[in-house]
């Protein structure tokens, strides 16, 4: 570190930012507090937390106290992260206060990684706390007995891969690299490590981002990102996104076999291309090779910096060039084996013939591979039954041990199979005992509770008997691809049975013009919206003579879920304005108020993006349900959306939101808590405007004072490169849609007479919830108010909403101005960048309430 620039960007994480100078001393006052707490060399710290700043934080201060981090994802399964806890018995564990609670039972200090701690003074780098044999990190692998092994790696191996990797393919201080990898799979380190012992930039990526390509396309261009490591994978969900690439970018790719389509692909949009080989046991990456031709295989290449190769046979002799045989691997890479594993660590370590250190050990990789003339090594797959999937290893006797616990399963088999080119996915093959009910749903579920997400098994095929060899083992090879009437695939299309799903289903048919639609599908994904879902519930209803509360929709978005509760008269819930879209999560709860279109369906992408720790509230308006008196003041929404929180909030701080006009009744209930001696801890206003300065009558005033070719090119003169009919026509139809958002009625729902009384319905509430924003009056609020702007507002007035909720936010306003028009900024794909900036300020109003009670 000594050429490192303290004031230089080492993280950043959707807005934030330490610089090397922050983020060393931040980790420094965290170190003295480990090492208060014994930790020291050789001592395992537990690393439970989300990604995020304080991640990096507390990987550097595990690393200067001279432990070794333990890294547990939140996402994994309870049973997982106690089995770890307890096989890695840490006496520490690092974590952050909303994460906390979802700890498992265990005897270690519990340690708050975003707690403010007294910052050290200066920024000198600190005496090293370890040896380079000491432990860096301990990080579980899937395991073939039934529970995952740790695999322990020394600094001097860590070390040893980032600076062979600094210099090859290499990194420099003016790189910026783009972090995509969970902290539990090993390639993480180089991705945290590397940028952090370079000087460069770490652009950490939020687990959302990476799931969606079209999000991870824009932050790669966003950021200027110069290298990124991912799995094929990865790569492929940028391709599939129609990510250009950058003639800037370095690419890395590895963790599983590289296919040379996918090669081809990649080469043709980056600068630089690297295919990476490497098992967990040998410390990340082992062999590097720049990729230059994508014809036939991709070669793994030659090792790195102070690594030995050797393909061998069954006697551990070197086969000849071109000869396949089994890889070993050994030098300073190696790790120190397998935690509380004696037994297999002398299986997989084994002594190294070629050397003349009696302690020299090789690791067996149970790979396949050969040698080609040019030197280079060709990977030509496994020996066992491991395989690799999105990068991650997996042991697929875990997986049949777990099965085969299942009191409904006899026998178990799992293999990886790819029946469509660059999709592999695992597939069970089971035989039922004979005394049980069979329920691959109920199997899947009890898989979820011990097995990561990428463990699952996506099909299963149910048969009499596996087949077996002439000596009486399972031949894998027999076993029937799953495109039989034995297959159960969770993700493929499942089409209606009962009348209650056919009749439902041809519903949805005419609804979403999608055909055919399968009971599984999901309706929001089909491209349902809230006025498709009225129109839909109005056949339901006229059809089944039920009435169904659209927010229904939330918790039975599919054909299968909705006709259960049909088949089982489970439709109509005690009617309430709060309305539970994603009620799970470790955060503070948030609540966010309708707009003039009185339901909260619009709200469901805001949530998903949010992620599933984020619990999201929304209310929708009394009398949407047809039945309930309609409240036609603010301050009456308000109260009674205020009752609705404490009946599961009794006590603050508050989170309160609101889009639209939504935004006004938020800010009003903020006024009556406050009122009331309570703590608001966040406001968010999503693009609302004061209606009392709105378009209607400012329209008229203006008229009188411009003409319209001027009031045009106010609005619309940056769109300089239309013509003014071209402009006139967009504003006409900016009009046409903003008013009938705002001020109009709904489009129509359906035709003919059985839409009518929905129509009229709809219509009238949106009236009265209009003029309720109109006659409202607002005081002065005092804390603070946050407000969201879209960017693209032709129908923004003079008098800007900044301007507007300045004058009545006695706290201060925080304006953040998003992609996006008024009509589509909750929408994709611009509501992905809303939900970061919205958890952004709930994190920070987190941290504020935090302090505050310190």
């Amino acid at each position: 570190q000594a050429n490192l620039t303290p004031d230089a960007i080492a993280v950043t994480f959707r807005q934030q930012q330490l610089t090397y100078r922050e983020l060393n001393a931040r980790a420094e006052a965290l170190a003295r507090h480990l090492k208060e707490l014994g930790v020291g060399r050789d001592v395992r710290v537990g690393l439970f937390v989300e990604r995020s700043l304080e991640m990096v934080v507390g990987l550097l201060a595990i690393a200067k106290a001279g432990g070794a981090y333990v890294p547990l994802d939140p996402q994994y399964p309870a049973k997982r992260i106690e089995y770890i806890l307890e096989d890695a018995q840490v006496p520490v564990l690092l974590t952050e206060a909303i994460l906390s609670a979802r700890l498992p039972a265990h005897s270690a200090r519990i340690v708050l990684v975003d707690e403010e701690l007294p910052m050290p003074c200066g920024c000198d780098i600190p005496t090293p706390s370890a040896s380079g044999e000491d432990l860096a990190y301990v990080i579980y692998t899937s395991g073939s007995t039934g529970n995952p092994k740790g695999v322990q790696i020394s600094h001097r191996a860590l070390i040893n891969l980032l600076c062979s990797m600094q210099r090859t393919p290499g990194l420099t201080s003016g790189d910026v690299l783009a972090a995509v990898t969970t902290l539990c799979f090993d390639i993480a380190g180089l991705e945290l490590w590397l940028p952090l012992i370079t000087g460069a930039r770490i652009v950490l990526v939020d687990r959302d981002t990476c799931l969606d390509g079209s999000r991870l396309a824009s932050l790669l261009s966003s950021e200027r990102v110069t290298v990124m490591q991912a799995t094929p994978a990865t790569w492929r969900l940028l391709l599939e996104a129609g990510w250009q690439g950058s003639a800037e970018l370095k690419v890395l790719c590895g963790g599983e076999a590289f296919p040379p389509g996918l090669a081809g692909e990649l080469r043709k949009r980056c600068g630089s291309l690297w295919n990476v080989y490497g098992p967990t046991e040998t410390t990340i990456w082992s062999t590097v090779m720049a990729v230059e031709e994508t014809e036939g295989p991709i070669s793994i290449g030659r090792p790195i910096a102070n690594t030995r190769v050797y393909i061998l046979d069954s006697r551990q002799e070197p086969v000849p060039i071109g000869v396949p045989g089994e890889l070993y691997l050994g030098g300073d890479g190696l790790a120190r084996g397998y935690l509380n594993r004696a037994e297999l660590t002398a299986e997989k370590f084994v002594s190294d013939p070629f050397r003349k250190e009696s302690a020299a050990l090789m690791y067996r990789t149970g790979d396949l591979a050969r040698y080609r003339s040019d030197g280079n090594i060709e990977f030509l797959g496994r020996l066992d039954n491991q395989v690799k999937i999105r990068g991650f290893r997996i042991e697929l006797g875990e997986i049949e041990s777990r099965l085969r616990a299942h009191p409904s399963i006899g026998h178990a088999v799992v293999v990886a199979r790819e029946d469509t080119p660059g999709d592999t996915r695992l597939v069970a093959y089971l035989v039922a005992n004979e005394s049980c009910d069979v329920d691959w749903a109920a199997v899947r579920a009890y898989l979820k509770d011990n097995l990561p997400d990428y463990m699952l098994p996506a099909v299963c095929v149910w048969l009499e008997a596996l087949p077996q060899t002439a000596n009486g083992k399972i031949d894998r090879k027999a076993l029937p691809p799953p495109d039989t009437d034995r297959a159960v695939d969770t993700c493929a299309f499942v089409p209606p049975h009962t009348p209650t799903e056919i009749a439902l289903a041809q519903m949805w048919e005419n609804v979403l013009y999608v055909s055919p639609i399968g009971i599984t599908d999901d309706f929001f994904d089909l491209g349902g919206n809230s006025l498709l879902a009225v129109r839909l519930f109005a056949e339901i209803e006229r059809a089944f003579k039920t009435k169904l509360p659209l927010a229904l929709l939330f918790q039975a978005p599919t054909i299968q879920l909705l006709a259960e509760r049909l088949e089982h008269h489970d439709v109509a819930p005690a009617w309430s304005t709060l309305v539970p879209i994603n009620p799970a999560g470790s955060r503070p709860d948030f609540f966010c108020v309708h707009a003039v279109g009185a339901n909260v369906l619009n709200y469901r992408l805001l949530s998903k993006y949010m992620g599933e720790l984020q619990p999201f509230y929304g209310f929708q308006a009394q009398g949407l349900d047809g039945a309930m008196p309609t409240l036609d003041t603010v301050e009456e929404m308000a109260a009674q959306y205020l009752g609705e929180i404490h009946r599961i909030q009794p006590a603050g701080p508050y989170y309160l939101g609101g889009g639209s006009s939504g935004g006004i009744v938020a800010f009003e209930m903020a006024q009556q808590l406050v009122a009331r001696g309570e703590r608001v801890a966040l406001l968010a206003l999503l693009d609302t405007n004061l209606m009392r300065h709105q378009i209607p009558d400012r329209l008229q005033a203006r008229s009188n004072h411009q003409s319209l070719s001027r009031w045009i090119d106010m609005h619309l003169g940056h769109m300089v490169d239309l013509s003014f009919r071209e402009r006139v026509q967009l504003l006409i139809r900016l009009a046409r849609n903003r008013f009938t958002r705002e001020y109009g009625s709904l489009p129509p729902v359906g035709k003919g007479p059985r839409h009518e009384g929905v129509q009229e319905s709809i219509d009238n509430l949106r009236r009265i919830i209009l003029a309720a924003m109109y006659r409202y009056h607002p005081q002065t609020y005092p804390g603070r108010v946050t407000v969201f702007l879209a960017e693209r507002e032709p129908f923004r007035t003079h008098l800007d909403p900044r301007l507007q909720w300045s004058e009545y936010a006695g706290g201060g306003l925080d304006v953040y101005t998003m992609p996006g028009d008024h009509g589509d900024f909750l929408r994709e794909p611009h509501v992905a960048g809303v939900a970061d900036q919205l958890m952004l300020c709930i994190d920070r109003a987190l941290h504020a309430e935090a302090a505050t009670r310190r």
